[in-house]
């Protein structure tokens, strides 16, 4: 992966300058097409990062009109995971005419600039995708009044999309995350599988004893059963008696 830029370097020879008002820093309004200024919706953007992190090894960011899509997707390509952020999101959100942006970058680089943002009042993302020189530079406004700039190599790249339509998914779960979570914490650390059975009335996750990875020859079956009606939703299509 391209190295990271340092903190307060610039190409320009500019250095530490205090923070400001929620707007484009002074001179740099031309250099870049797209500019999202993030405040109070921080801490949430940087958790999409670590959620996304999780899943894939690439960050396909698209700005099309006045919303940007953060996805990825895992490398056996059986997980696609998508955010939308709308101009609502942002603080500040400056977008040129008739510009849209679709670029991939290491989400590891991200994730590592997103990793402490707790002294962090306001941080840029600008994206410079025109020109000989394209780039991501990140800007952290501290309350220290030090500021801190990241330069993120990005290649550009068709729009990414899952080749499937929700329209035509028969079965639909729709559950509260804690209830999950509080699932999956019950299974083996390290535990690359999880298997979902959808039953008629609850839906039953489960592990296969072959992946749990133990030394020994005691494997170690996890089971959770979560009642459909402890679910949002549970709608199930034309199903066999066994469960999905």
């Amino acid at each position: 992966p391209p190295p990271l830029g340092r903190p307060d370097s610039d190409p320009g020879g500019r250095t530490r300058e205090a923070g400001a008002a929620c707007r484009a820093p002074a001179g740099m309004q031309s250099e870049y097409q797209v500019q999202c200024c993030v405040v109070e919706n921080l801490r949430n953007l940087s958790r999409m990062l670590m959620c996304l992190d999780r899943v894939g090894k690439e960050l396909f960011l698209e700005v099309s009109g006045r919303h940007v899509s953060l996805r990825t997707l895992n490398q056996a390509q059986s997980a696609f995971v998508t955010f939308t952020l709308k101009e609502t999101f942002f603080s500040d959100f400056i977008v040129e005419d008739d510009v849209t942006a679709s670029v991939k970058l290491h989400l590891k680089n991200m994730v590592s600039v997103f990793r402490s943002v707790q002294h962090v009042d306001k941080l840029w993302l600008q994206l410079a995708c025109q020109g000989t020189e394209q780039y991501m530079r990140v800007q952290h406004e501290c309350s220290n009044g030090m500021r801190k700039k990241f330069d993120l190599a990005l290649e550009e790249v068709e729009p990414m999309n899952a080749v499937y339509s929700k329209a035509g998914c028969p079965h639909r779960v729709c559950a509260d995350p804690m209830t999950m979570l509080s699932c999956l914490s019950n299974f083996p650390a390290g535990l690359a599988e999880v298997a979902l059975v959808a039953m008629p009335d609850a839906l039953i996750l489960k592990n296969d004893v072959d992946q749990v990875g133990m030394t020994d020859k005691v494997g170690l079956r996890t089971e959770m059963r979560v009642n459909a009606a402890d679910l949002y939703r549970y709608h199930l299509g034309q199903t066999r008696a066994e469960g999905l």
